[in-house]
This record gives structure tokens, C-alpha cells and sequence, in this order.
């Protein structure tokens, strides 16, 4: 229960490697903080060596110091390469969550039958995933889920949701558009409601996390992150009501350059 069907075929190789690789991976993130404290202390350590009186501080500890900073090394290693989380993640992109449409049936002789309906799709989350997830994360079950919902409410509302002139984005030229193109502007629509929500869900660091592990299409926002809302606002209505709505990330670009000049002059 809770689980895209799809995901019963996923089987990872080594289960006694990643049994382990499960325990420890809710403590990446403080891993990852110690070595980069630790990286910044070792040339401290080495110069206190070379030091008379660090001799009589460190009473050959120093070894121990090293020790630790390795095993900490290889702990990051081994997370790294047997990351379930990046495999599960990967596996398929709609796995904690999907936004469903239907659509629309043609009818040749009588396509007035058959109109679009846009209050047809669904949004479903995978709340076994989002747990298992969560757990790997070291995150609360509660902000993990305000990201996957606000991600896919935010597919939704760029698919469905209207302009002034009451348009929408067809639903056909919607399923055909650049999945970079419908990731990226959902992962950003997405960020600006968790900015708004951060005290209640702590949801931009757990945002920040999940990210890590996320395919390439679910980083493309990052490529227009530095354009104002209302430069997304206009690209996003051109892209969706040309060519029939079947939009492409990189005209999207083109689009938003435009947009710029536009509203600069």
C-alpha cells in the first residue's frame, strides 16, 4: 500500500550492503558537516604537531584524529555508492507522487462529445515511499510530504490553471511538452510556496535534500531561477499556448530572455 505498482520491480543487487547503507544514510547529512569541519581543522592538527607545546596537547592522539577523519571518509563512500536513496529516486519520476489527467478522447465526426475536461486529473501520493524516503532522509514524514504535494499541486496549476484571457494549457500539448519544460516549472512554483512555509515544515531544507538525489529534469528550474516571477509568468503563458502547447525547454528560454527585455523596456 502506498506504493506505485512499478516500484515492485526495483531489486537492489547487495541487500546486506544496502540494509546498512539504510541505517547510516539518515546521518549523511551530519557525516557530510563533520568532514567538512574536519577538513578545515587538519592543517590546525598538523601545525599543532610541529608545535613543542601541541606535543604535550595532542599525547599522540593525533593518529586517532586521522583514524576517525578516514572512517568518516569511507562512510561517505560507501553511502554514496550503494545510495539507495539516488536509486529509488531514478527509478521513476513520478515515484512519491503523480498529477493524472485524462485526455482527450478525438472523435473525427462528432468531437463536440468529447470536450476536454480539465477538472479530470488527480493528484496521488505514494505515502510508503514518501515514508521510506523520509526515514533515508532523516526529515519528518510531514515536510517531506508538503514538498511532493506543493511539486505536484504546482503541475496542476500550470496545466489547468488559467490566465486573464481564461486559457489553459491543453492536455494534449501538455503529455507532448519537454518533461525538462513540466519538471522544472513545477520544481519552481513549487519552491516559491516552500520559502513561504519554511517555519511550520523546515520544508526549503528538506526541499535542498531530496533534491540531491533527484534526476536531471527536477534541477532544470535552477537554469531560470534568477528570473523574476513575472518573467516566468509570461514565458510560461506563450510557451503553453504555441505550437498547439507542445512546449520545449530550450524555446522556453528564448522565451523568458524576451520577457526580460520586454519588461525592461
Amino acid at each position: 500500500p502506498g506504493m506505485p505498482e512499478q516500484l515492485d520491480k526495483l531489486n537492489f543487487e547487495d541487500e546486506d550492503i544496502n540494509s546498512f547503507v539504510l541505517m547510516a544514510s539518515p546521518f549523511r547529512g551530519y557525516i557530510e558537516g563533520a568532514k567538512d569541519n574536519l577538513d578545515k581543522i587538519i592543517p590546525l592538527i598538523n601545525n599543532i604537531k610541529r608545535d613543542g607545546q601541541g606535543q604535550n596537547l595532542l599525547k599522540g592522539r593525533d593518529p586517532a584524529f586521522f583514524t576517525n577523519y578516514e572512517l568518516i571518509k569511507d562512510l561517505l563512500g560507501l553511502i554514496e555508492k550503494n545510495n539507495p536513496l539516488k536509486k529509488i529516486l531514478n527509478f521513476n519520476e513520478d515515484i512519491l507522487g503523480v498529477y493524472q489527467y485524462v485526455l482527450p478522447r478525438k472523435d473525427p465526426y462528432l468531437p463536440e462529445l468529447f470536450p476536454e475536461d480539465p477538472h479530470s486529473g488527480k493528484i496521488i501520493l505514494y505515502w510508503g515511499v514518501i515514508g521510506l524516503v523520509a526515514a533515508i532522509l532523516g526529515v519528518e514524514i510531514e515536510h517531506l510530504t508538503a514538498v511532493v504535494l506543493a511539486h505536484e499541486l504546482a503541475h496542476a496549476y500550470t496545466h489547468i490553471g488559467m490566465d486573464i484571457n481564461r486559457s489553459r494549457w491543453n492536455s494534449l500539448g501538455f503529455s507532448k511538452s519537454d518533461i525538462d519544460l513540466k519538471e522544472g516549472l513545477a520544481q519552481y512554483y513549487a519552491f516559491q510556496i516552500l520559502q513561504k512555509i519554511e517555519t511550520q515544515y523546515n520544508s526549503v531544507r528538506t526541499f535542498s535534500l531530496l533534491l540531491k538525489d533527484q534526476p536531471a529534469p527536477y534541477h532544470k528550474h535552477i537554469e531560470f531561477q534568477n528570473f523574476s516571477p513575472e518573467e516566468i509568468r509570461l514565458a510560461l503563458i506563450r510557451i503553453r499556448n504555441d505550437n498547439n502547447g507542445i512546449g520545449k525547454f530550450n524555446t522556453f528560454k528564448d522565451y523568458l530572455e524576451e520577457a526580460r527585455k520586454l519588461l525592461n523596456s
